[in-house]
């Protein structure tokens, strides 16, 4: 049994055109080309869960439809992008209804697991599982556990781990655990030398959202029952990062029209000329200059009082030719007859 899984979409009106023009067209032809019946998105498909536009909700549904239409199955796990309130529902419920979508807005076990949607508790999503102990979880034996949650120890992006989320000994009772939710692609939890204990795979977005996740491949994966099996592909405008000081050369390499392009620019770096060619390149881009700190002009101790500052910068910046006792007195005077 093959299975074609994505997640976290986060369709709104920025994203509209390249998810309905590209992403999800791209994925109901690599369903058909593969020949997949069934596909799972695990959380996340809206942006905002509290305001969908209704042309956005129709183009999407109009794409459904084509899916159901070349015998697609579409399993939907609603995340905490899609959800309206703590009880669980959501805006997915109204896919519902289409003959070929299931989305899974309750825990749900089927014949390839059990299903979590997002619960924010953690005690929630305790009872959830323990509820379901002891139940047959998938096809010959193996115990599989679908999620959109946050998992202590996963990577939150390249550089944070996650150290909130739910515990992973709540899912002991698991043989793997295929999870939405945080879009960098990962896997973690059993290893050679951990032969018993629960596998954790996390899907990734289904493009880049944020600049954090840029330099990160994007796309869709396939679970065989036993191993999730990542595919990248190029459907999506791609963001850049770097960082540029005087004299060096910006590695613009494959780098594509409409993509987006964030560059820090050192002392010296000519910022125009830099944008002028990254407009001829057709990339939506940020250019932004590093400005240099400033010393520190007056040298005080901390908590120092105003007399203090105001003795330090007669010190530095009053001229030699003036007394700078009657300086300080005529501080004195005007601090006094402020506070009289």
């Amino acid at each position: 049994m093959n299975m074609l899984v994505f997640s976290d979409v986060h369709l709104n009106e920025d994203s509209a055109d390249v998810v309905l023009g590209k992403i999800l067209p791209g994925i109901r032809d690599a369903a058909l080309k593969m020949r997949i019946k069934d596909l799972a998105m695990l959380g996340d498909l809206w942006h905002v869960r509290y305001r969908v536009d209704v042309r956005i909700q129709n183009a999407l549904r109009d794409e459904l439809k084509q899916w159901e239409e070349a015998d697609l199955n579409l399993r939907i796990l609603p995340g905490n992008h899609d959800q309206v309130d703590r009880a669980g529902r959501n805006a997915l419920e109204v896919f519902d209804d289409l003959r070929k979508v299931k989305v899974y807005t309750e825990p749900t076990v089927d014949g390839d697991g059990l299903w979590v949607p997002y619960r924010k508790r953690v005690e929630d999503v305790a009872v959830i599982l323990e509820q379901r102990a002891g139940q047959s979880m998938n096809l010959e034996g193996k115990r599989v556990c679908w999620a959109h949650a946050a998992i202590q120890g996963s990577m939150m992006n390249d550089c944070r781990a996650d150290t909130d989320g739910l515990p992973r000994a709540l899912f002991d009772q698991f043989d793997e655990v295929l999870l939405g939710h945080y879009h960098k692609r990962q896997t973690f939890g059993r290893t050679i030398d951990k032969a018993s204990g629960p596998r954790f795979w996390y899907v990734g977005s289904v493009r880049q959202v944020t600049l954090n996740e840029a330099g990160q491949d994007k796309g869709f994966a396939v679970w065989n029952g036993e191993e999730l099996q990542y595919f990248t592909t190029e459907w999506a405008p791609k963001l850049y990062r770097f960082e540029i000081e005087k004299g060096q050369k910006l590695d613009l390499s494959g780098i594509k029209a409409g993509d987006d392009v964030r560059v820090i620019a050192g002392p010296g770096v000519d910022i125009e000329k830099l944008g002028m060619m990254l407009n001829q390149m057709g990339v939506q881009h940020t250019v932004t200059p590093v400005v240099e700190a400033t010393s520190q002009r007056l040298s005080v101790a901390e908590n120092a009082s105003l007399a203090q500052y105001a003795e330090a910068y007669v010190d530095r910046i009053a001229p030699d030719n003036l007394d700078k006792g009657l300086l300080m007195q005529a501080f004195q005077s005007i601090v006094e007859k402020e506070t009289a």
